[in-house]
Order: structure tokens, then sequence, then C-alpha cells
């Protein structure tokens, strides 16, 4: 009789806990990354950041999904997704080398890459050039920057920098970015190799009025916003509902404007006129 109790127990435990799982909804982990504007994890513009807004609209729409987020550094981020642990992001860029490991989605909206922020003085002194080279910067001694110590950019832009890391006119130091444009604004040095939404964020109504950023003539035109996920079979899933997701207009305008918020007027009109030329250029379907 007893052990006749124990199987029926066992089959009832069985039972309860397939039924139990059956109703649990399945994860995302999603990254995140403190970066103003792009990501705002803090502070009085907290997830009010570019890729905030894309994220949350998603999960919103991914309504079968449970949602975590989970704040990490870039370092342990591409450690994660590269050993095929489940994890989504909307920082990621596209490379050949990532699509080794990441599933990416189509492309969603444009962006601008690194400018050269410079004073307004100092672009005179040059001779209000509309572009700059970063090979030639690096290379003149009047000039001086410093880049964050770990930070990568895109190419050709990071092999460029370690080309010159020994004969060129910056340093690496492990600073914060409000430092860093705290000793920008003294003149400590003269110039900046960021986005130009990021010089806006923490120059704030300056950034317009005394600042000028610069295209690099090296760098492309423009980048395409994907989102990225694990290499698994969940990630290839969800990549693709996040397709079907982003295929809708209304879905198009919502990320369009949360990327509107931290941009200049100038960044505004340069990605309208790429978007453009993009669907002129653009094979029918």
């Amino acid at each position: 009789m007893m052990k006749v109790l124990l199987l029926v127990l066992i089959v009832l435990s069985l039972s309860f806990s397939s039924s139990s799982d059956e109703g649990k909804k399945d994860v995302i982990i999603w990254y995140q990354y403190h970066m103003p504007p792009f990501m705002v994890l803090e502070g009085p513009d907290q997830n009010r950041g570019i890729f905030d807004g894309v994220v949350t609209t998603l999960q919103k729409k991914l309504k079968y999904y449970e949602h975590r987020n989970l704040r990490m550094s870039i370092q342990r981020f591409f450690r994660t997704i590269s050993n095929h642990n489940n994890i989504c992001s909307a920082l990621t860029l596209k490379t050949p080398d990532r699509e080794k490991y990441i599933y990416f989605s189509r492309p969603y909206s444009i962006l601008l890459p690194n400018r050269i922020i410079i004073k307004k003085s100092t672009h005179r002194m040059l001779g209000n050039p509309k572009s700059i080279s970063i090979r030639s910067l690096l290379l003149d001694p009047t000039f001086s920057t410093i880049v964050q110590e770990g930070r990568t950019y895109k190419m050709p832009l990071n092999r460029i920098l370690r080309r010159h890391e020994s004969g060129g006119n910056f340093k690496r130091m492990n600073v914060e970015m409000e430092i860093l444009f705290d000793m920008f604004e003294r003149g400590r040095i003269n110039y900046l190799i960021e986005y130009a939404s990021v010089a806006k964020y923490y120059l704030k109504k300056k950034f317009e009025k005394d600042y000028v950023f610069l295209p690099i003539e090296e760098m492309p035109k423009y980048y395409q916003a994907v989102i990225g996920c694990s290499k698994t079979e969940k990630g290839k899933r969800i990549i693709d509902q996040i397709n079907t997701i982003i295929e809708k207009t209304e879905t198009e305008k919502v990320f369009r404007n949360s990327m509107k918020r931290w941009l200049s007027e100038k960044e505004k009109k340069e990605i309208e006129r790429i978007a453009v030329d993009i669907k002129l250029n653009s094979p029918s379907k």
C-alpha cells in the first residue's frame, strides 16, 4: 500500500511540474550598458536613451516572452554571447566577425559614425573644413586628445588608432566620459573622437553654439542599426520575430522618434538624406 501511495505522489508531482512549466513564458535576456544617450540607465534621463526606446518597444510587442534586463560590461557581454548563451542586444553593430556567433536582424534605422568634435575657434583656424582626415590629425603635434581605455571603434578607425598608438597625438586613459568632456571644455585636450549625439548629451546647449562635429574622411557615411541575438536555435527564432515587427511601418516610426530625441538638427537632415538615397538605390521588389 505504501509503495502504491508513493507512486501516486510521484506521478502527481511530475504532472503538476509539467503543467506548471507549460504555463511559463520563454525568457529573453536583454543586454544593458550605460552609454548616454544611446542607453541611459541612471540619472534624470533614465530609460529615455535612443536604444532604451527600441528595446521597450520590442519587449511590448514580443508579448509571449518574459523579458529581463541585465546590466553588464561590454567585455562580459561579448564573452556571454560568444559562448552561445541566450542574450539579445540593441547596442551591437554588425561585423563579419560577429556574424560567427550572433544572429542579426534586418536594419531598422541609420546610425552616423564617430566624428571629430572641435571648438568653433579651432575650426576657423583650420580653414572651416567640411570634413577631416583622422590620419593627418593624429600626426599633427599641435593637437591632442584622449581615448578611453578599452574603447573600440568601428573599422577602419580602430585600425588607424592602433597604427598610431606610439607616434600619434593621443593617449589612452581609464577616464569617465564626464571627466573627458570636462577636460575638453577646459582646453586640456583640443579634440574628441566621438558620436555627435554623445557630444550633444554632455555639452548640452553649448554643443551647437560653441562646437563643430566634422565627418572623418576615412569612415563610411553611415551604419545601419540592427538587433543582435545569440547564434542559437532560440536566438534565430527571436530574430525572425523581431524582423516581422521591424517590417511594420508603425514600428519604424517609433524607432525613428526614439533616435531623433538626441540628434542635432544637422544630424536629422543628414539621416533623412541618407534614408532617401537608400530607398532610391534599393532594388524594387
